[in-house]
């Protein structure tokens, strides 16, 4: 990009300077070798600054505006994610009524997160979790010093006492 505002600037002053399109061309050719803006391209820039153009960047194009990216979308992602970290990004992206690719851009690059074990988790630890796992890891340190054995519980038995309960009032 740089190298192509350079060669307009180049060409802004072959206009100046009075020469044809083709000597323009010649003479960038010279200096920018195989590096050059296409012969079509060369012409066409070359035909605006002898009109009367003043400015070397390109003209603002009109665009469709982004509809799918928004923050409603953002939101609307993040609420589908929290209430089940287990689903795949074309469920969450018919659920939200979005395309798969937008709706796995959005997991992976705004909100920052990727899937382990089929499960999607945020790439960054917050405090909270960072603390309340050195604080699972003293407390199995501090079972294992005592010579206690601490029987593993499944994540999905709510019914059962954590097995750090009883360390806890200590």
């Amino acid at each position: 990009m740089q190298r192509t505002i350079e060669q307009r600037y180049a060409i802004k002053l072959c206009v100046g300077l009075g020469k044809s399109g083709s000597d323009t061309v010649e003479m960038i050719r010279k200096v920018y070798k195989d590096d050059i803006m296409s012969q079509t391209a060369i012409f066409n820039w070359h035909k605006r600054f002898k009109y009367g153009r003043q400015h070397v960047e390109d003209d603002p194009r009109v665009r469709r505006p982004v509809t799918s990216k928004t923050d409603h979308n953002f939101q609307r992602v993040r609420n589908v994610l929290n209430s089940d970290r287990q689903l795949s990004v074309r469920m969450i992206a018919d659920q939200v009524a979005i395309d798969k690719m937008t709706a796995h851009t959005i997991i992976t690059k705004e909100l920052g997160m990727r899937k382990i074990c089929a499960k999607l988790v945020p790439k960054v630890l917050t405090d909270d979790q960072k603390q309340r796992r050195v604080s699972s890891v003293q407390n199995h340190a501090y079972h294992t010093q005592i010579s206690v054995t601490t029987i593993s519980q499944p994540p999905y038995s709510p019914d059962m006492a954590p097995g750090d309960f009883f360390s806890s009032f200590k």
